[in-house]
């Protein structure tokens, strides 16, 4: 990896231990990193791997756990806003 790009990212002070940062292939006019720190991944990560290396059944099971977080938070939401809605009266 470019010295340079590996400086920069190590110098972001979001990190909370050493660094990996990987160098992601295929792109034409920018640069992409995958970088990890402790080895954490959060499911974006799985995602955007998955979708650079072509593994549909990697990027399927993360993808779906993506969606069962967007579907459940969106019950507690709705939720909360209808019982503040009877609340205020709103409803």
């Amino acid at each position: 990896m470019d010295t340079d790009h590996s400086k920069l990212i190590n110098s972001l002070n979001i990190w909370s231990g050493p660094i990996e940062v990987k160098v992601l292939g295929g792109g034409i006019t920018n640069h992409n990193f995958i970088v990890t720190d402790q080895e954490n991944r959060d499911l974006g990560q799985e995602v955007y791997i998955a979708l650079t290396k072509a593994d549909i059944g990697r990027g399927l099971v993360a993808g779906l756990c993506v969606a069962f977080i967007a579907i459940i938070a969106d019950k507690i939401i709705v939720a909360s806003s209808n019982r503040l809605k009877i609340k205020y009266g709103i409803m």
